[in-house]
C-alpha cells in the first residue's frame, strides 16, 4: 500500500524509477495481490502462503523509494523467514489433529503438553533450522517425489504412513486441540454502491446470515 501511494498508482513509473523492470514489478503485483486477497478471504480458503518471485535485490531496490517500505524490509531477516516457517510447520501439524479420525493416520509433529493448563506448545531451536531441519525436510519430499514420479504406491504408502502415525501421545494433544477448537469463523463481504456521485460502502455482520444478505444485496443472477 506505501508503495501505491507513493508511486499514485503509476507501476509503470515506479519500474522506471528503481530500474527493477515491468517484468519483475509485475511479479511482485501478482505476489501482492495474491496475498491481499488471501487476507479478503482468509476464513474462507484456509492459512496461504505466498512469496514474491522476484530476488531480494529487486525488492530493495522498489521499497527503496519509500522509507516506510524500506524500514519494514530491513527489519526482515532471513532467520527469521526460516524460523517462522517451521515453526509454522509445528502448528499446522497440530491443526491436523482437529480432524483425526481414529482410522486414518496424521502426521505427527514434536510438541510439549501441558495437562494441568490443558495446552499445547510448539517449539522449535533455531540454532538447528538450517543445519538440520532443512536437510531433513528435503530428503522426506525428495523421497515422495520420486515415488510419485515413478507411481511407486506401495513403497510410498509405507514411507508416509509411517511418518503420520497417530499414537497414544498425540491423541492426547488431540484431545487438548479438540476441547479449545474455536467455532466456524465467516468472512462476510462488504458491497459498494452510488448514491448520486458518491460511493458508499456496506457491511455485514460475520454470520451465516449476514453473507446471504451480503450476496443477496448484490443482486447477481
Amino acid at each position: 500500500m506505501d508503495l501505491y501511494n507513493t508511486c499514485e498508482g503509476n507501476w509503470e513509473q515506479l519500474a522506471t524509477k528503481t530500474g527493477v523492470g515491468i517484468l519483475l514489478l509485475d511479479e511482485f503485483l501478482d505476489y501482492a495481490a495474491r496475498f491481499l486477497s488471501n487476507i479478503g478471504n482468509y476464513f474462507g480458503s484456509g492459512d496461504q502462503k505466498f512469496t514474491p518471485d522476484i530476488s531480494g535485490e529487486a525488492l530493495n531496490f522498489l521499497a527503496s523509494v519509500s522509507s516506510s517500505a524500506s524500514k519494514i524490509l530491513e527489519q526482515i531477516k532471513p532467520d527469521d523467514i526460516a524460523y517462522n516457517m517451521y515453526l509454522q510447520l509445528g502448528v499446522d501439524g497440530l491443526r491436523g489433529l482437529e480432524n483425526y479420525d481414529p482410522t486414518t493416520k496424521i502426521l505427527e509433529q514434536a510438541h510439549s503438553r501441558d495437562v494441568e493448563k490443558n495446552s499445547l506448545t510448539v517449539k522449535v531451536d533455531r540454532s538447528r533450522v538450517i543445519s538440520h531441519g532443512k536437510p531433513s525436510l528435503g530428503r522426506m519430499l525428495l523421497k515422495l517425489h520420486i515415488y510419485r514420479c515413478t507411481a511407486d504406491v506401495s513403497n510410498c504408502r509405507r514411507f508416509y504412513e509411517n511418518l503420520s502415525i497417530v499414537d497414544d501421545e498425540a491423541l492426547k494433544w488431540r484431545d487438548i486441540l479438540v476441547s479449545k477448537k474455536d467455532p466456524p469463523l465467516v468472512f462476510s463481504q462488504a458491497n459498494t454502491y452510488l448514491v448520486g456521485d458518491d460511493v458508499k460502502i456496506k457491511e455485514y455482520e460475520p454470520t451465516a446470515q449476514g453473507v446471504v444478505q451480503s450476496w443477496a444485496e448484490r443482486s447477481i443472477e
